[in-house]
């Protein structure tokens, strides 16, 4: 798991500031052939165009990804763990 979904959380991070400053989406990127796995799948928010390709979320209960603010971006497939 490691790597992989070190990937993937690098490129959901996205830091808010307690100001009203504007957000800066994460936008474009590209994810193929990613497998993860983890208790639950997550969030993505502020992303746009990502695109993902190949990519497998294996989570306890395989609930999908929430997504907000976000435009475009694929979901990955989730499988329930046995």
């Amino acid at each position: 798991m490691g790597q992989r979904a070190s990937a993937m959380r690098a490129a959901a991070a996205v830091t808010r500031s307690s100001q009203a400053t504007p957000l800066t989406c994460a936008v474009r990127p590209r994810f193929d052939d990613v497998v993860a796995e983890g208790h639950e799948a997550g969030s993505i928010d502020c992303a746009r165009d990502w695109h993902m390709r190949g990519v497998t979320l294996i989570t306890s209960a395989g609930a999908p990804v929430t997504l907000a603010h976000a435009e475009h971006v694929d979901q990955p497939r989730m499988v329930a763990e046995r």
